[in-house]
């Protein structure tokens, strides 16, 4: 069918009782359609009819409101002598088919105050299980006598006929436009559009870049002799320019321009190819920023964990600490308890008139041999507490070097992964086209 004006109503006419709409003319059609509608000649001017000879329906364009409602409310059209019904609308059904602007499909359409669900249209084959042929409904055939099998194209089977079905549409064993069959659906443009523009992109990225990996070996060779001619002289002389005119004139040279135009690319083929290797690049520094993170994210668990055994190290280090030096007091003052019991045993066993004076005497032995031995137990705490806190400095100073090696790993990765994605955004600003 051509294409009919945009802006005019469509009326689908699909007449019944065996109208071949192929064999009788679009004139005669057009004429009895006209006088069934009681539209006038000179007013039909502008009404285009159109018969689908495929699907054996007729379609009447117009662009006046008045002549679509006559033509929506024909009941039968009449051809020489034959009357023909023509088939209704269903009136029963809840979906219609909408005509939309652009190629962008809504989810709903407000219709009346509420929101319909619209869903992409797949147009259905018409198969006519009245005759067995493919193209046209069930309703509208133009031979119901002429009738052959779905399955094997047999020519008007009997009631006993048995076959090995084969299907048209999918090549399936099974018969033409089965309820399970696949290809009874047809694809919608816009989905085949689609994939033929992403088919296409693909060749035009792979012929790019073979291309251009070809056409690189051959511009190499010529600059080294450009810049030694320059280097020469800029003014040549006469012979020189008719040398160089001959040159360029020789049949010689013409294969070099066809593998110039060969390998030459438009605008949109580069563009297109920068997108493809900025698309590539992106993605392997996603994937590398990805692990990269991972890594960090791995050697921050570890560093936790070392710090957590450390501090369990540090807290059983000083609670031994705190145990050495109970265990240091108790002893001191157990043997300065026994020493002055013992001296005073053996002052007590003294006699004669100087027992007092001899008491006196073995305390102030005691005192001085007790502030002795508090002296040493002090030099022996002291050195235990320098000890102690010389442990402490080591421990202290041992985590401070790990973790500042490990945030020295992770600042020096998070500039490499900020150099990286850096990289990436100044790539794709590059490979966008300025307009």
């Amino acid at each position: 069918m051509p294409l009919l004006p945009r802006c005019d109503f469509k009326i689908v006419i699909r007449p019944r009782r065996g109208l071949d709409v192929a064999t009788t003319g679009t004139v005669r059609l057009a004429s009895a359609i006209y006088r069934a509608a009681n539209v006038p000649a000179h007013e039909a001017g502008e009404d285009t009819v159109c018969s689908n000879n495929h699907q054996n329906i007729i379609v009447v364009s117009t662009p006046h409101a008045p002549h679509a409602d006559k033509y929506r409310q024909l009941q039968a059209i009449t051809i020489g002598d034959r009357h023909h019904e023509i088939t209704k609308r269903l009136s029963n059904t809840t979906t219609v088919i909408v005509a939309l602007e652009g190629s962008r499909l809504p989810t709903y359409v407000n219709y009346g105050g509420a929101l319909l669900r619209c869903t992409l249209y797949r147009k259905q084959i018409d198969m006519c299980h009245c005759c067995g042929r493919l193209d046209h409904r069930m309703d509208v055939g133009p031979k119901p006598k002429d009738k052959v099998c779905r399955g094997c194209d047999a020519p008007n089977p009997g009631p006993n006929h048995q076959c090995s079905p084969h299907c048209k549409l999918c090549g399936g064993a099974h018969m033409t436009a089965d309820r399970n069959c696949r290809g009874r659906y047809k694809t919608p443009n816009i989905v085949t559009k689609k994939q033929w523009e992403r088919r296409r992109a693909n060749e035009e990225a792979e012929a790019t870049a073979t291309n251009y990996s070809t056409s690189k070996p051959r511009s190499r060779p010529r600059t080294p002799s450009r810049s030694h001619s320059r280097s020469r002289s800029r003014t040549p002389g006469p012979r020189k320019q008719q040398q160089r005119r001959a040159r360029s004139r020789t049949p010689g040279r013409t294969p070099t321009r066809d593998a110039k135009t060969t390998d030459s690319v438009s605008f949109s083929d580069a563009v297109k190819r920068k997108h493809a290797t900025n698309a590539e690049v992106g993605g392997k520094i996603h994937t590398k920023i990805g692990t990269e993170i991972a890594q960090l994210t791995q050697t921050i668990q570890t560093m936790q964990k070392q710090i957590e055994c450390m501090q369990a190290q540090i807290h059983a280090k000083d609670e031994l600490i705190q145990k050495l030096r109970s265990a240091a007091h108790s002893e001191t003052d157990q043997q300065a308890m026994q020493e002055t019991q013992e001296e005073l045993v053996e002052d007590g066993e003294v006699e004669g008139p100087d027992t007092k004076r001899g008491l006196a005497i073995s305390l102030k032995k005691s005192v001085r041999s007790k502030r002795t031995r508090t002296g040493t137990d002090d030099t022996r705490v002291k050195a235990l507490k320098a000890r102690v806190s010389s442990l402490e400095e080591t421990i202290t100073a041992t985590v401070t070097r790990t973790i500042k090696q490990s945030l020295e790993s992770i600042y020096h990765r998070l500039s490499r992964l900020e150099a990286a994605n850096s990289a990436l955004v100044t790539s794709h600003s590059e490979g966008a086209p300025h307009l």
